[in-house]
């Protein structure tokens, strides 16, 4: 993607807002903890970017291990529902688990949540439940459908199956998707990048490796990526200093804190535009050094970590090309 240069303004405005989000971790000590407690923050825009907006609809898809989808209003600090909308969230299995002979398939259970099914069958489910509940819903309605993690990779399949649909397309203005750390996301997203293993056995039936489909359609998309989220944005080349960061980012840019604590109206954010479909990243420190940079905090002595930052950035995006359309 582009615009990666970085200057010192940008350098100041990163370790202002990190100081803000390690500090948040350390008072809190839990993301829900933080937002049920009623931090004090500045409320972000909204995440949707049209001067009008009419009221609508919302649908929440849930990441893994959260089949009811019961945390996604509370990404970028409870922001990504928009205000008015009526919002309810379509259950599935969210697992990641093996296929177990027969139990994964018993009747009456195997869609539920948390049932045990691979990553790629959960979201099978997942997709074949959400295009029921936008079939169900009025046609002229507007319709944002959100998705974060795996819930993403369910919308991701609905997007591409609709897209192949006259009649959504005719009515494109009245769907709009919004794809929170996307492992399918282009240039960057896990399974994407990984899309030759898909014929290899076993693995390719466990895990959906490769698009649904093409990266642009007649609905307008959002894809939010926090920079180095293992899932969202994972090396284009072999580097292990590179791996080792975004492995280091599923934990901390990914799940805990995530995008939680995350504002998607960032000064910083890095904004590409290709057709219908918006790509902002958020800049974020090295996840790897995020060990230290929690006791660094507790003593005074961020800027020693800071130090190293530049340092390391220079080779771990060795691993990168930023300059790639999506």
């Amino acid at each position: 993607m582009r615009g990666w240069g970085r200057g010192e303004s940008s350098r100041k405005a990163r370790r202002q807002r990190g100081s803000r989000r390690w500090g948040s971790m350390l008072l809190t000590g839990g993301v829900v903890v933080a937002v049920s407690a009623g931090v004090t923050v500045s409320t972000p825009e909204a995440v949707y970017s049209a001067a009008v907006r009419l009221v609508g609809t919302t649908i929440g898809v849930g990441p893994s291990f959260d089949g009811f989808g019961l945390s996604v209003p509370m990404f970028f600090y409870g922001s990504t529902v928009p205000e008015g909308d009526s919002f309810h969230t379509v259950p599935y299995p969210a697992q990641i688990n093996l296929e177990i002979p027969v139990i994964s398939d018993l009747p009456g259970l195997s869609d539920i949540p948390y049932w045990p099914h691979s990553l790629k069958r959960s979201e099978q489910i997942g997709a074949g439940y959400l295009q029921q509940d936008i079939a169900n819903t009025p046609a002229d309605d507007k319709i944002t459908i959100i998705g974060m993690s795996q819930g993403t990779e369910v919308a991701e399949i609905v997007r591409a199956e609709i897209a192949k649909d006259p009649k959504y397309v005719a009515n494109a203005d009245n769907y709009e998707f919004v794809f929170i750390g996307d492992p399918y996301q282009p240039n960057g997203g896990i399974l994407a990048r990984f899309t030759s293993w898909s014929d290899v056995p076993v693995l390719g039936d466990l895990f959906p490796l490769g698009r649904p489909g093409p990266s642009d359609s007649p609905f307008k998309t959002t894809y939010y990526q926090n920079q180095y989220d293992g899932f969202a944005d994972f090396p284009a080349y072999f580097n292990a200093l590179a791996i080792a960061n975004a492995l280091a980012g599923i934990v901390f840019q990914h799940v805990f804190p995530g995008y939680v604590l995350e504002r998607p109206d960032a000064p910083n954010a890095v904004t590409t535009q290709v057709g219908n479909t918006t790509y902002v990243t958020l800049p974020q420190y090295l996840p790897l050094l995020a060990p230290l940079r929690i006791p660094a905090s507790l003593i005074g002595a961020e800027r020693f970590v800071d130090a190293m930052d530049p340092v390391l950035r220079v080779f771990v995006e060795m691993g990168y090309d930023r300059t790639a359309d999506p």
